[in-house]
C-alpha cells in the first residue's frame, strides 16, 4: 500500500547532517570483513565452484587462485 503524504510533507535531510566519521567506520567494518583469495579456505571455493558448475558456469579465477580447477580467465580487472 502506497504512503498518502503528499511532497510538501517529505522533509530532506540535508547531506551535511550524516556524520562522516560514521560513514568512515562503516567502511572500515566493511573492508574487515573482506578476505583475500589468498586467505580464503579451499573449502570456500570448492563450494562456489560447484554452484558455479550447477548453473553450467565454468569458474575462470585460476589466475589468482593456485587451487581452482576452472579456466584461466581474465588475469586483471582490466581484462574483465
Amino acid at each position: 500500500m502506497l504512503s498518502s503524504a503528499k511532497p510538501e510533507d517529505i522533509q530532506a535531510t540535508p547531506i551535511a547532517s550524516f556524520a562522516p566519521t560514521r560513514l568512515a567506520c562503516s567502511v572500515a567494518r566493511l573492508a574487515l570483513m573482506q578476505i583475500e583469495y589468498e586467505d580464503e579456505d579451499p573449502d570456500i571455493h570448492r563450494i562456489f565452484e560447484s554452484e558455479l558448475a550447477k548453473h553450467g558456469a565454468p569458474c575462470r579465477m585460476k589466475a589468482f587462485i593456485p587451487y581452482c580447477t576452472g579456466e584461466v580467465g581474465p588475469t586483471s580487472e582490466r581484462d574483465t
